[in-house]
């Protein structure tokens, strides 16, 4: 219920239906601190929230579930982890990708035990994690849903380890670009949230726009999983789906008829 006071329009309490109304101060008190009480409501852990991960996520994300779970699996989403989560003395997140490229030289499999374990997994490891690409001959890394186990990103792709590198530890969260997505596993949501395309969509990030193009800014966490099914590692394509994706979202975004909600890239 909302009043008017000499401070403009506040919420004012249940007992402002009965007799006496409530006074001037009284309605000026609730209208400034509603802005508090909504802020706490919204932190993290102040109410129940998602919890949709797998068990057992790479890189040293696992104990983090707690604190940034429900960003992944909550949609819409405006949250995200916190700037330079990657760098944590825990996680270490480029460290442990050049860990996982120096098992590979030093001669081991792409499952091997080892490169498992530089990636933090625990246990045998599901599916492969790091490969070399077979015309670059670069080492490149895929990135599979923290849900569903699904393949997301395959990076650096287009640049080399340490421009993709030097590109995430800027702006404080992985960033990905269109080579670098795997056709057919996004979804863009309006305002630019990106979800992945499993039958219950993971929050994974935002999408932003720079002098290069698209840039995908991801939590960590939510692409932190263990491949579950789907095309061998060596088998996925990338940038074909997520370039035409943009052709259509930018044709449609003048069609009435064109859905404000997601676009499949």
């Amino acid at each position: 219920f909302f009043c008017v006071d000499s401070g403009g329009p506040g919420l004012c309490p249940l007992s402002s239906l009965s007799s006496p109304p409530p006074s001037v101060a009284t309605c000026v008190m609730v209208r400034r601190l509603l802005p508090l009480v909504l802020l706490f409501a919204a932190l993290p852990g102040s109410e129940a929230s998602g919890a949709c991960l797998q068990g057992d996520l790479l890189y040293g994300t696992t104990s983090w579930k707690g604190r940034y779970e429900h960003i992944c699996c909550d949609t819409p989403q405006r949250y995200a982890e916190h700037a330079g989560f990657l760098r944590e003395p825990g996680i270490r997140f480029f460290d442990r990708l050049a860990e996982m490229a120096a098992q590979l030289k030093a001669g081991a499999a792409a499952d091997d035990a080892k490169v498992a374990e530089e990636a933090g997994v625990a246990g045998p490891a599901t599916g492969v994690y790091v490969q070399k690409n077979a015309a670059t001959g670069a080492y490149e890394w895929i990135f599979y849903d923290s849900q569903c186990g699904q393949p997301l990103f395959v990076a650096p792709r287009g640049r080399s380890f340490e421009e993709w590198r030097r590109e995430s530890e800027n702006h404080g969260w992985p960033s990905f670009r269109d080579e670098e997505v795997v056709n057919g596993a996004l979804l863009l949501r309006e305002g630019g949230e990106v979800v992945s395309a499993c039958p219950s969509p993971t929050h994974l990030g935002h999408q932003f726009q720079d002098a290069r193009g698209a840039r995908y800014c991801i939590d960590l966490l939510c692409i932190a999983g263990q491949r579950e099914g789907g095309a061998a590692a060596g088998d996925l394509k990338t940038g074909a789906g997520a370039v035409a994706a943009r052709r259509e979202l930018q044709a449609s975004a003048t069609s009435a008829s064109a859905s404000p909600f997601w676009w499949t890239l």
